[in-house]
């Protein structure tokens, strides 16, 4: 195997199922690799939803420190590579075939998920430089999965809400019990969860863990009209800054300056309003506009929690004209309770499945369901039709909204520039 999509093929082929939760297979061949350390220090991110915009955030606000760092996420959007990158520089093709090729080296007998795989080639990758902090992005839970074989030296855990029941639980406090596994004694536990934190404080209280909760030790809030992050000790301000404007989820913002003030003392304070400012993750709340006035929001909303966010963001917009949105989602996702979120803000739905997808759900059941909530729905052949046609429908002031997945999002991205996807964009 010569070539990364070979490569990528192989891996996937290795295994019967994309997603096998365990730590024991990971962890012999990361022992066959001499369980090489990544980087002074590591900080893993698990959550529902904010992980990646937490590990943005954290990454670029480390970096104007003069910080060397390597970032783990997923999914990616158009390329593998982005889920592996060192002061925001994708791996190269060569590089990413020499991890693989070292993973494949020390499996013995042992066949890992793609996960499994790939997290190994990136802790492979991170080794091989003089990196000061090492951000991973928890797949899936937390106990159970790839990445929690690295103990970390900093645990966060962004939110909890329902997703992925079928593997993490039926409720919040069992998909807390999984995503707490991440903790390890002793160390700092940042908190951003305010639904279930009773639970987690308790947990990292039980493992000695530096505790640190959002609302109580530090928040993101408004005050007279300006946008404020405060950290607390005793029940007192310890710090205060006020921040100019965020492009990203202020729960992550807040998330983000805690670490930063625990692991990076020697941060500049004066230059973080900028940087926080200046963020941006593809896909995330990602705002366009038209030369004719159109704002487009490309958002890879996937659940009831984040799609509740979405819709949070869309009404603060004060958008004077329809909302018309481009929908496709996987079939094991809770589309019902997403649709619900934003129906009192959409106007007009245009749904479709995603290609090459197995677990996409299928247009008609979308346009069903859409339909029984007497919704404006039409069906497309496919989501390139589904874009182009409600991009033709909407006119000044109004606001078109792409959703759903990050498949989704990557189907239509895979063909902008030769189908001029976005056109007239500024």
């Amino acid at each position: 195997m010569n070539n990364l999509p070979d490569w990528l093929d192989w891996i996937h082929a290795q295994h019967h199922t994309s997603i096998d939760l365990g730590l024991e297979r990971i962890a012999r061949v990361y022992e066959q690799l001499d369980a090489p350390r990544l980087a002074r220090m590591v900080i893993t991110v698990a959550g529902t939803n904010g992980k990646g915009s937490t590990i943005a955030l954290l990454s670029s606000l480390l970096r104007s420190a003069g910080k060397q760092v390597g970032v783990y996420t997923s999914p990616h959007i158009l390329r593998f590579n982005e889920r592996i990158a060192i002061n925001g520089d994708c791996i190269e093709d060569q590089a990413l075939i020499d991890a693989f090729q070292t993973v494949h080296d020390a499996l013995g007998d042992d066949r890992l998920s793609f996960f499994e795989f790939t997290t190994l080639s990136a802790f492979v990758y991170f080794s091989q430089h003089e990196l000061d902090v090492v951000l991973l992005e928890v797949g899936l839970g937390g106990r159970l999965d790839a990445v929690n074989v690295m103990d970390p030296d900093v645990a966060i855990i962004t939110s909890i809400a329902l997703d992925h029941q079928d593997w993490l639980g039926d409720d919040v406090r069992s998909i807390a019990f999984e995503k707490s596994g991440i903790l390890r004694p002793d160390i700092p536990f940042i908190c951003g969860d305010t639904e279930v934190n009773d639970y987690l404080t308790s947990r990292g209280h039980e493992l000695r863990c530096l505790n640190y909760i959002y609302g109580s030790d530090f928040v993101v809030e408004s005050v007279d009209d300006e946008l404020h992050w405060s950290s607390f000790e005793n029940g007192d301000v310890s710090r205060n800054i006020r921040l100019t404007s965020a492009q990203l989820p202020l729960n992550s913002v807040a998330i983000a300056l805690k670490t930063i003030e625990l692991v990076c003392p020697d941060m500049s304070w004066r230059s973080i309003p900028q940087v926080i400012a200046q963020t941006q993750l593809t896909g995330r709340y990602q705002k366009m506009t038209s030369k004719h006035g159109v704002m487009t929001v490309f958002d890879v909303a996937h659940n009831p929690a984040s799609v509740a966010l979405l819709h949070e963001r869309l009404t603060s917009e004060g958008l004077s004209g329809d909302v018309v949105a481009v929908f496709a989602a996987l079939a094991d996702k809770d589309t019902g309770s997403m649709v619900e979120c934003v129906s009192g803000v959409v106007d007009r739905w245009h749904v479709s499945c995603i290609r090459n997808n197995e677990r996409s759900e299928s247009k008609e059941k979308l346009s069903q369901l859409l339909s029984q909530r007497n919704e404006n729905v039409t069906m497309h052949a496919d989501l390139l039709s589904a874009y182009q046609t409600a991009y033709d429908s909407v006119k000044p002031g109004d606001c078109l909204l792409v959703f759903g997945s990050f498949y989704a999002l990557a189907e239509l991205f895979e063909q902008e520039s030769d189908l001029n996807l976005m056109k007239g964009v500024a």
